[in-house]
């Protein structure tokens, strides 16, 4: 019960950092490796130990896994890159000679 709960809260946490544009690119890889670990520990040993349980079920649940583990490597991909944050004290090379009297 311990593992669900920690299982929602990172689908729910990574999902509200998708949303509010929070470190998109970290937090999409950490998910699709903790997606990545979840496959390939739980759903791949039940598609092999009991392939014909309610009708494939269970190697349905690995390829739905495995599509949201895509999923989260596009999303973490595609982000756009964070633009440092510049120091207000850095010379522009665009001002004119005169104004860089700081």
């Amino acid at each position: 019960l311990f593992w669900t709960y920690v299982a929602g809260v990172a689908l729910v946490g990574s999902g509200l950092s998708f949303i509010i544009n929070f470190r998109v690119r970290w937090i999409g890889l950490l998910l699709a490796v903790t997606l990545f670990l979840w496959l390939v520990l739980l759903h791949v040993y039940y598609a092999v130990r009991f392939p014909y349980f309610q009708d494939g079920e269970n190697i349905i649940g690995s390829f739905e896994c495995l599509s949201f583990c895509g999923t989260a490597l596009l999303i973490a991909i595609l982000a756009p890159a964070r633009k440092p944050n510049r120091n207000i004290h850095e010379v522009d090379n665009k001002t004119p000679a005169a104004v860089q009297t700081a």
